[in-house]
């Protein structure tokens, strides 16, 4: 078998500052969404840039710090979140069922922030954290959030969240794979 060259992607919120904008990006008051600018698609993907159109953007892991001030604060429902990702041009990947339309966020999964004073990493192995991308622009900010699972609303929280860093592998889809399920409507 074929093994497929790939791209890694680190977003780390310890490049933001919490309630604050840089020339880096911006973080939120409680670390609950995150944006980093100017990401380069052209530089990230480097040669895989040129041999594809779409990319699969599969999340590896979410890590966390030890939790700090954060610790026992927050409902359960405030510690229980979807994670999702903007800012990348997806293909189809963003319908909201309630509204039925296209949003600006696909959802890569569900989350369980630490509420004890320990490091935390969620490793994740499988097909189902995958959002698809084309390559329509060179640049991108890319936005992550943290959405309740109880109600798709932000958490309600009174102290900071730990730091995080997201990892990220990045593959090209083969034109043959795509005309298969364009013909085959997979």
């Amino acid at each position: 078998m074929e093994q497929k060259r790939s791209v890694r992607l680190v977003l780390k919120t310890s490049d933001l500052t919490a309630n604050s904008t840089t020339i880096i990006g911006q973080c939120d008051q409680y670390r609950t969404s995150f944006t980093w600018y100017n990401i380069n698609l052209r530089a990230l993907l480097g040669d895989l840039y040129y041999q594809y159109d779409y990319f699969n953007l599969l999340l590896g892991s979410i890590s966390c710090s030890l939790s700090s001030n954060a610790v026992g604060q927050g409902s359960a429902d405030d510690k229980l979140v979807y994670v999702k990702i903007a800012g990348l041009p997806f293909f189809s990947q963003s319908y909201d069922q309630k509204s039925g339309n296209n949003g600006i966020f696909t959802t890569l999964t569900s989350y369980t922030i630490p509420i004890t004073a320990v490091t935390n990493i969620q490793l994740y192995n499988n097909s189902s954290n995958v959002a698809t991308f084309n390559k329509d622009q060179d640049l991108c900010n890319i936005t992550i959030s943290f959405f309740r699972v109880l109600d798709d609303t932000k958490p309600a929280l009174t102290a900071i969240n730990p730091q995080f860093t997201f990892i990220f592998t990045i593959t090209g889809i083969d034109q043959a794979d795509n005309e298969y399920r364009k013909n085959n409507r997979i």
